[in-house]
């Protein structure tokens, strides 16, 4: 790829295949597998295992006698964030076994967001698999954009079409430039090729920098070669600042 402002670092991009990460298995073969109680050997781990299997029986049979509403709302968000917590893909067979399609979605989504939070790969998986809308996805990504950016880019540069590409890329950089505008800038600079995709992102990554950092983005914006590009970017500035004063006048 050309870089629109700075030199091409290059990027060693490594292939993932989600396909490969999407099947949650519901057993293993050795005993110990989820989904298998193993033997009662009397020993502390073996007692906290049948206690928590306990626990979640309970749970389950406790929320089903919820009548619907805000309560039964709520304690589902609640019993989707713990199991998820807890042990992601026990959540997801049982969010999968609830009767009410609305309630099994907003479980899954919840699930899959609170593991994108540990192992993003996985998470998206789970998405694709149940066909979850595409702001759980976004949700995810950003996630990780802030948590390994770098892994994070180099699964959005394999995806296969250029739009799922370039809305990932714009998630991912978005998210980071909450936390690390600088390395936002490096990478939408060095890592997208020219074009509407890199516009976007580099406008975002300067929103979120004027916010943080007013002096450092506007010494960046001032490195942009003349262009439609640059006159965008001088006019977020001077929108930025004029809203800014015009804030402290009323404070």
């Amino acid at each position: 790829m050309k870089p629109f402002l700075l030199g091409c670092a290059g990027i060693a991009v490594v292939a993932i295949t989600i396909s490969a990460v999407i099947h949650l298995p519901s057993s293993q073969e050795d005993g110990g597998g989820i989904g298998r109680t193993p033997p009662d050997d009397g020993s502390p781990a073996v007692h906290r295992h049948h206690r928590a299997g306990s626990r979640d029986g309970n749970e389950e049979v406790a929320f089903e006698k919820i009548p619907a509403g805000a309560k039964r709302e709520s304690a589902l968000r609640q019993l989707a964030n713990r199991r998820a917590t807890d042990d992601p893909q026990k959540a997801v067979r049982w969010a999968e076994s609830l009767v009410s399609e609305p309630e099994r979605e907003v479980a899954l989504n919840l699930i899959a967001v609170a593991w994108g939070k540990k192992n993003p790969l996985l998470a998206i998986g789970l998405a694709e698999r149940h066909h979850l809308s595409q702001g759980i996805v976004d949700a995810i990504s950003g996630q990780w954009g802030k948590t390994d950016v770098q892994a994070a880019m180099e699964w959005a540069l394999r995806l296969p079409a250029q739009t799922e590409q370039e809305n990932a890329l714009l998630q991912i950089l978005s998210a980071r430039a909450e936390i690390d505008p600088a390395t936002a800038a490096r990478l939408v600079t060095e890592q997208l090729p020219p074009g509407q995709a890199q516009d976007e992102a580099i406008m975002t990554v300067l929103h979120h920098w004027l916010r943080s950092d007013e002096s450092a983005a506007v010494a960046w914006v001032e490195n942009f070669p003349d262009g439609e590009l640059k006159t965008r970017a001088e006019s977020e500035i001077t929108g930025f600042l004029s809203y800014r004063a015009a804030a402290s006048r009323l404070e």
